[in-house]
């Protein structure tokens, strides 16, 4: 790889991380794939950034109650009530580890990592479970994000190639219209 192709690379995979951070999956996935990087590649990487915050986000939930700003803004009881009222979250907490595995496939709007590592810890689920259901509902979220942003990214390639071929028959390329 030429080193101007070693830094595309590297700007694309750091729009790709901060996108992520700023945004979601259903961001992050469809941005990778206009940036022309592999779909495997952004689906192993959305899912990777998936699966390392896991375990910070459970161990926030389990020791960040006692920590003074938290306990201060009433952050954890909050998000409790937060998800007790909204239906997604009722939704969720009736189907149990399901919920879990839905909430984790949907990014924003009330689902996400977040949300669903939260609702594991409502429900009691250990670590281990809970990392399982986590991973097979972002696993499933990545892979539907991705097939749908491929197949969105190559439409309108393709689109953009027959509207250029019917202009051209107009306007041949090369040529200007005077």
């Amino acid at each position: 790889m030429t080193p101007c192709g070693v830094m595309k690379s590297f700007y694309s995979m750091f729009a790709l991380l901060a996108s992520y951070i700023l945004y979601s999956n259903a961001v992050t996935i469809p941005l990778g794939i206009a940036l022309q990087i592999r779909p495997e590649i952004v689906f192993g990487s959305v899912f990777l950034l998936d699966m390392i915050q896991v375990p910070l986000l459970q161990r926030f939930y389990e020791k960040g109650a006692r920590l003074p700003f938290v306990r201060k803004l009433d952050v954890l009881s909050t998000a409790t009530r937060r998800l007790s009222e909204s239906r997604t979250g009722r939704y969720a907490q009736r189907l149990g580890p399901l919920g879990v595995v839905l909430l984790a496939c949907f990014p924003g709007l009330g689902g996400g990592m977040w949300t669903a590592v939260f609702l594991a810890r409502a429900l009691g689920l250990d670590r281990r479970q809970s990392y399982s259901y986590l991973a097979i509902g972002s696993l499933i979220g990545c892979f539907c994000i991705t097939l749908t942003s491929k197949m969105g990214v190559d439409l309108i390639l393709h689109l953009k190639g027959m509207i250029l071929e019917w202009l051209s028959q107009f306007w041949p390329l090369g040529e200007t219209v005077s």
